[in-house]
């Protein structure tokens, strides 16, 4: 029973913290509403969509374990997206801003992802499989707003 238990923690954390970047990214896409910024909030839709699998995905494992669907964020989290939009507000370069805060929650997501992956890998190996999988889907998102960043 504490091993159900504990798979179910599991996936609850990767699914928290796909909720905090879908909630992120449309924080992201509300703060993007220039017209200059219409290419951003294209890309921020897509990151959403792809979190949005990833939910669907874990959240069948979850209900497969007897567990009930996650729809939670982190406090932190909510946090995070107040600050957001201070700080975009304050700032002279909002692309500039809002890529440099959409990293930071994709360094987030990856941690937890890795602690998670750590913690599973003797209990709970079909988690890790999929953490892995959806890990590199996730570092495609990483890397281009790496870019957008660095432009």
């Amino acid at each position: 029973m504490e091993n159900i238990e504990n798979k179910i923690d599991l996936l609850h954390r990767a699914i928290i913290i796909n909720n905090d970047r879908i909630e992120g990214y449309e924080k992201a896409i509300e703060l993007a509403e220039p017209d200059h910024l219409r290419e951003l909030q294209h890309i921020f839709h897509s990151y959403v969509d792809q979190s949005s699998g990833f939910v669907a995905e874990l959240n069948q494992l979850n209900i497969q374990m007897g567990g009930e669907p996650e729809d939670d964020t982190k406090f932190t989290g909510k946090i995070y997206r107040m600050w957001m939009e201070v700080k975009t507000a304050l700032s002279s370069s909002n692309s500039q801003s809002l890529l440099e805060l959409c990293e930071k929650g994709e360094d987030e997501f990856k941690k937890t992802y890795d602690d998670i992956i750590s913690e599973a890998s003797e209990v709970y190996p079909e988690l890790v499989s999929v953490l892995h999988i959806q890990l590199v889907e996730q570092n495609s998102a990483h890397k281009k707003i790496k870019e957008l960043r660095d432009l």
